[in-house]
């Protein structure tokens, strides 16, 4: 008796157990590619990196590295992240020796296809 009423429920329970594996979890997606300034060649080697604003305590605050991304041979760049791991206040610096800091940069909480022009120092 036990047999005939499990076996119509088996492909209900199968169906939401396939419904939960599929489950996909919301990513922001960094990517883009670095050049230079005036000549529109590649930077390879520079380096994104990801802060998060910390609030201080009476208007001071601390940012603090989430993570980074290097650029290839081409100055492109790629990299996804669980949105729980980026925080609200999150932005971009780019640095590569050689050439001027470009920082604050903001970002949208999805898919971001940047295209950086970095100043190369005197």
């Amino acid at each position: 008796m036990k047999k005939t009423i499990l076996l119509p429920l088996l492909p209900l329970l199968a169906a939401l157990w396939s419904l939960q594996c599929q489950k996909d979890d919301p990513v922001i997606t960094l990517q883009g590619r670095i050049t230079e300034y005036g000549t529109g060649k590649p930077i390879e080697g520079a380096r994104v990196y990801l802060l998060c604003y910390g609030g201080g305590f009476w208007g001071s605050s601390e940012s603090e590295q989430t993570d980074s991304i290097i650029t290839d041979a081409d100055g492109r760049f790629y990299q996804q992240f669980p949105a729980d791991d980026v925080c609200g206040g999150a932005y971009l610096i780019v640095w590569k020796e050689g050439y001027f800091k470009r920082d604050g940069l903001g970002f949208s909480t999805d898919n971001n296809h940047l295209d950086i022009v970095l100043d190369p120092e005197a």
